[in-house]
């Protein structure tokens, strides 16, 4: 038994077993007895390259961080370190037996499943060594692509480190770092920055702590040694001695290789930044700045600087070229890279290849939009970064990116503008002294305006852009400074603007790695030097920042796409912007390997197939060879064959949530599913960056029909007082408003005043389908600008409907979609908005267990959907969730978009009789309670609500002040908002009433994108039948039955109990027959999603001559329901509708006939089976169920009434 034990733990560590098997081998060449072919300083190289290796990727470390876990599940890979090490073993193996022309005999088989299998090496030792080398090379490639491309979240691991080793002084830091370097920018840009200075540095502390662990030895034990033994039994002969002088833990990686490093500086700048080397140890150690750092970036002298007001001066991005220097190589070492401690050959130090490594390791270019996610973004490409900003946050970025904030005074003088709030409420203060104090904030609120910037306008430091020889789109003269750029000049100065703001970027990116080792207490008390670089005393100094004084120069950008590399990966470099770092191993990180086949190609493969036998490698042109044809694209590496298939069933996700009010998108790829993205950009919807667009159309000729336009671009008709086509969804169902009228009178009291007459039928689906094209163009115009391939990529779309919604409606919604292009069949797909709510509560906002129960209110647009849900299985990481459904959904036409029509509608009744009103002024009014009174309305508050109008005549009666309406928190409690706060507080209570078990919570459905992020997580698992790359998962594995459903059946009359009236009498000649409803699915019944519910029938038709078989017994299946309680038992009855009715196509059977009273009959039995789940309602009919012949005959016509 305990032989089987260690057998089991050297099958774990076969990677920590070999290389130890090498690093013994590599011991060797220390001892002076045995004559090399080459110099000892070569073999000492190349075994501190080993080591530098080993420590990289935590081959010694402890089982749990180390290599071997981390490949746990990895095969392929697995083998292929395994292989490399086995190369680099034999012929050290090889080099030895030269030497003493004796060699340790060597096992056919040690532990790894047959890589060892070789026949006796042949060539030189001086040849061996050259293979050695080559060897490490290709693991050090290896290595860093799986460092590069692990899949586990690096996030999350950052967060935790920074809660645990916060460093609180540096973030402090970082905000006067950029508040003294860019005082022109805005304080929420100022913030932006700070955030991703402390962000990146937190990741590089983290990876640098990591790096340590990695680095760490597990220590060696008589059964480590064992295991090593039964891995490799022909090397049994190494001592104990021996091996122990190669065990003792090394220096951690991070501190022991980083050297000073220096950063570049042209001949006017002899100062370098120095790193002050500090052991991190186990334990992070935090920032405490010395005070010479906060005032190197004060510095006021006028070199290099554009002075954008008289008390700011900022440096000129083109005035930079500060990269911190390669790494010195020392002969006889190894060079590791200072940032991520990866080991560099000696072409990765040329100028050109370390400046982008740099770039890979810190990220420099930082998307500064506020639109965009949380943390930032960050890039290593330049023209990666500007493709995203043009992409995502439009031509026009560098204009709307935290625009500037303006206070508007024009209260009995001329208008004046102010950029600062204090002068404003100075002004209010001094000139309207006779404002009360909530009357100051408010105006102060309602007069706040933001200001796009000029196009040459820097956001950062305001230089002033100018291109020359072309004519400046800035000028103050030019009408339409918003317009696309439409020719070279425009497009020129947006690329040189992008270049001097990416150069502000990198400066900040290298500020934020200053003395990233430094804790101790001493750099604290370094002497404040003066601003001619010396201290009091005198002496010279060189300032810790090394940014006190910046070198005269160009920036050294990579403009040309090409250099880049293979396209794949630019594709992948802008969405994957965070995956680069190094986190925790975890043992499925390498499981679902996300590589591009560039960076493959980058490790030179080696081409292996199981099975083969390993190519001698004793000769350097063989070795060589081998290694050069893994760059071939036909290479049978079983990691490329695995990157081709997964780039194979590449797909793109897409979810629409189409809301009555405002819709959203999100979209991912199933190759990379954690990276969800919102659409922001619009393309003909307009022009404004939103996550969100208003649902809204408006036709060229005022109608229906013809050229129009949506989203932004219909609402500003509003504005300009032309109506609209608003909540044009709700009439895909032709009686919604009748059905629900019981719930709400709201949509036949509260009339839009915007919108135009409601449409039905066929020209609401013509509006449907435009307003779906529409989003359709604005996910493709977003693809195509993004990449070539990507916009190839087979997409599914997921679209919400109202849970309220019958499967008419559903069905009308799918029609819709694809007829604007979003699919068909499995492509296209619908989810209830509670559904996609739940989805997305659960996974990032709920903390439930398995068992509860809870009620999810979607009350976001017009209408009210309510369901309930009991978690059966709940798995976080990954993501696995199956719910069960608690109670029948519910809801009403009651929904907070009502709360604007309450509003306008109370106006005009408060306002009827007041001679000033002016219907232009309902336009502000409404702007106002949608953007600050609704969304921070609580009913609790005793504050006064101001809406300022200008042009407003003083009225007392009807609360009106100079240009301000005000309006008190209990009159808009009582007039506006309790109306639909009941109705809905109704309805909650009714669905929790109706819920199975004791409901633990109530959740509110909240967020612009809530719906839209749960549905695409919905869709992602749904494409897991046709992709292995979604882990996660999430089911409603049952779902209680909403109404009855049932199809018309004869029974056998029953004399006195049956109406005489309904009575039959049949063909068959078995007795009188009633037409009753078999009810196959009750109300409230329980039944597995996706369950199919089945019923049989019976079909009798007479034989004709020359009526094929399959027309004339052709059934006509008719489908109804009822939403009684106690169901009716007959079809006319008033609670009971037909839903569906559909025509099996029974061409190809053989249908038997019958004689009935010497008349012939066919007569063909088969089962209808109903498949019900949360969006869609499926028929079936299935011929001889149950039996080896069993034909299944989808219902490809189903016409819902």
């Amino acid at each position: 038994m305990a032989t089987d034990g260690i057998v089991a733990e050297a099958k774990k560590r076969e990677i920590f077993g070999l290389a130890n098997i090498c690093e013994d081998l590599f011991s060797r060449y220390a001892d002076p007895n045995i004559p090399l072919p080459e110099p000892k300083a070569r073999a000492d190289l190349q075994q501190q390259r080993f080591e530098l290796w080993a420590s990289y990727l935590g081959v010694f470390a402890p089982y749990n961080v180390s290599l071997d876990r981390r490949l746990e599940y990895s095969e392929e890979i697995r083998n292929l370190v395994m292989q490399l090490l086995c190369l680099v073993r034999r012929n050290l193996d090889f080099v030895l037996l030269e030497s003493r022309k004796e060699i340790s005999p060597v096992s056919s088989n040690h532990g790894v499943k047959e890589l060892d299998a070789k026949p006796r090496l042949k060539g030189t030792a001086s040849e061996a060594l050259d293979a050695v080398e080559a060897t490490i090379s290709r693991l050090n490639r290896l290595g860093s692509t799986i460092r590069r491309y692990s899949t586990s979240s690096l996030e999350t691991r950052v967060r935790a480190f920074t809660a645990r080793y916060g460093d609180e002084n540096y973030t402090t830091l970082a905000k006067l770092i950029v508040q003294f370097r860019y005082r022109t920018a805005s304080p929420s840009l100022q913030e932006h920055l700070a955030v991703s200075m402390s962000d990146r540095r937190q990741k590089l502390r983290y990876m640098g702590q990591h790096q340590a662990k990695l680095a760490s030895r597990e220590q060696k034990t008589q059964k480590k040694q064992d295991m090593r033994t039964s891995l490799s039994p022909g090397l049994g002969q190494i001592t104990e001695e021996e091996d122990s002088e190669n065990v003792a833990p090394p220096e951690p990686t991070r501190n022991r290789n980083r050297k000073k490093i220096a950063f570049r500086s042209s001949q006017n700048n002899p100062f370098a930044k120095i790193f002050a080397p500090s052991d991190m140890g186990s334990k992070a150690s935090t920032f405490k700045p010395p005070p010479s750092v906060v005032a190197g970036h004060q510095w006021g002298d006028g070199r290099s600087v554009v002075s954008s007001s008289k008390n700011s001066k900022t440096f000129m991005a083109e005035d930079l070229e500060n990269y911190p220097e390669a790494p010195q190589k020392e002969p006889g070492k190894p060079t590791p890279c200072p940032f991520c401690s990866k080991p560099l050959e000696d072409s990765e130090l040329k100028l050109g290849k370390w400046q982008r490594h740099v770039n890979e390791d810190l990220r420099p270019f930082v998307c500064i939009s506020e639109k965009c996610s949380q943390p930032p973004q960050a890039f290593e490409h330049f023209e990666i970064w500007a493709k995203h900003m043009r992409d995502s946050h439009s031509d026009k970025w560098t204009q709307r990116v935290y625009k500037p904030v303006i206070w508007r005074c024009d209260l009995y003088h001329e208008e004046e503008v102010f950029a600062d709030e204090g002068r404003f409420e100075e002004h209010l203060r001094s000139k309207h002294d006779s404002f009360s104090t909530a009357q100051r904030k408010a105006f102060s609120r309602s007069s706040r305006s933001t200001q796009r910037r000029r196009p040459n306008i820097c956001p950062l430091c305001g230089y002033d852009v100018f291109v020359p020889n072309s004519t400046n789109p800035a000028s103050p003269t030019q009408k339409d400074s918003t317009s696309n750029p439409t020719n070279n000049g425009e497009t020129e100065l947006l690329h040189k603007l992008a270049k001097h703001i990416a150069g502000h970027l990198r400066l900040l990116a290298f500020s934020s790695v200053d003395n990233l080792d430094a804790g101790s207490d001493d750099s604290s008390q370094e002497s404040m030097k003066t601003l001619d670089m010396k201290t009091r005393d005198g002496s010279k100094t060189h300032p810790p920042s090394g940014m006190k004084y910046l070198s005269r120069g160009n920036l050294s950008f990579i403009d040309d796409p090409n250099e880049l590399g293979d396209p794949t990966r630019q594709s992948l470099g802008h969405v994957n912007a965070s995956n680069d770092m190094d986190p925790d191993w975890s043992t499925e990180d390498i499981a679902s390997l996300n590589i591009a086949p560039y960076d493959l190609y980058s490790t030179e493969g080696l081409s292996l197939t199981k099975g083969k036998e390993i190519p001698e490698v004793g000769l350097m042109s063989q070795i060589m060879a081998e290694l050069e044809r893994g760059r071939q694209q036909e290479s049978p590496d079983l990691i490329l064959q695995h990157i081709y298939q997964r780039q194979a069933k590449m797909r793109m996700v897409i979810a629409v949530d189409f809301g009555t009010t405002f819709s959203a998108v999100a979209y991912a790829s199933t190759l990379n599913p954690s990276i969800q993205k919102i659409l922001t950009t619009w393309g003909d919807g307009g022009d404004i960056t939103e996550n969100t667009v208003p649902t809204v159309l408006r036709y060229d000729n005022n109608g229906t029909t013809g050229p129009y336009v949506w989203g932004f671009r219909a609402q500003k008709f509003i504005e300009r007082g032309e109506k609209v086509h608003e909540w044009f969804k709700l009439g895909l169902c032709n009686d919604f408003e009748e059905r629900r009228g019981r719930e709400s009178e709201f949509i036949r009291e509260y009339k839009s005043q915007t919108a135009l007459p409601p449409v039905k039928g066929e020209v609401c689906k013509n509006l449907v389908i435009s307003f779906l094209s529409g989003i359709k163009g604005a996910v493709d115009n977003l693809f195509a600008r993004v990449d070539e391939n990507v916009a190839q990529w087979p997409r599914d779309y997921i679209i919400t409907v109202p849970a309220l919604w019958d499967h008419a409606e559903q069905e009308k919604t799918r029609e819709c979609a694809e007829r604007a292009g979003m699919g068909e069949g499995t492509q296209l797909q619908v989810i209830t908005a509670p559904e996609a709510a739940c989805i997305y509560a659960i996974k990032t906002m709920l903390v439930m267990n398995v068992n509860d129960t809870f009620v999810i209110c979607d009350a976001g647009g017009c209408t009210v959907d309510l369901a309930s849900y009991t978690i059966e299985s709940l798995i976080m990481n990954p993501f696995h969730c199956k719910l069960a459904g608690a109670a029948t959904g519910s809801g009403g036409l009651c929904g907070s978009g009502f709360l604007n029509r309450i509003f306008e509608k109370y106006l005009e009744d408060k306002l009827k009789d007041y001679q000033g009103w002016d219907p232009s002024f309902m336009v502000d009014a409404m702007r106002a309670f949608e953007n600050r009174i609704k969304p921070d309305f609580t009913g609790e508050s005793k504050d006064e609500h101001y809406i300022r109008i200008q042009g407003l005549v003083p009225s007392e009666r009807h609360g009106v002040e100079r240009n301000f309406l005000t309006l008190t928190t209990t009159e808009l409690r009582e007039k506006v908002f309790d109306e639909v706060i009941t109705k809905i507080q109704g309805l909650v209570r009714d669905q929790i009433a109706h819920t199975n078990g004791t409901v633990k919570e109530v959740l509110l459905a909240g967020g612009d994108t809530a719906m839209v992020r749960g549905a695409l997580i919905a869709g992602l698992g749904r494409t897991q039948g046709r992709t292995e790359e979604v882990e996660d998962g999430f089911e409603v594995v049952s779902r209680i039955v909403g109404r009855h459903y049932g199809t018309a059946a004869y029974y056998n009359f029953e004399e006195g109990k049956d109406p005489e009236s309904r009575k039959k009498v049949v063909i068959r000649g078995d007795g009188a027959k009633i037409e009753k409803i078999s009810w196959f699915a009750k109300m409230g019944d329980s039944i597995r999603d996706g369950q199919p519910m089945s019923f049989r029938f019976l079909k009798l038709a007479k034989v004709r001559p020359g009526v094929p078989a399959h027309e004339a017994c052709a059934p006509t299946v008719h489908i109804y329901a009822c939403e009684k309680r106690i169901p009716a038992n007959y079809k006319d009855d008033p609670t009971v509708w037909e839903i569906a009715e559909f025509k099996p196509d029974l061409r190809g059977l053989t249908i038997p006939t019958k004689l009935i009273n010497g008349t012939e009959f066919y007569e063909v039995e088969f089962a209808i089976e109903m498949t019900l789940r949360a969006a869609s309602l499926t028929f079936c009919a299935v011929y001889a169920k149950d039996t080896p012949d069993a034909k299944r005959f989808p219902a490809k016509h189903v016409q819902f009434r």
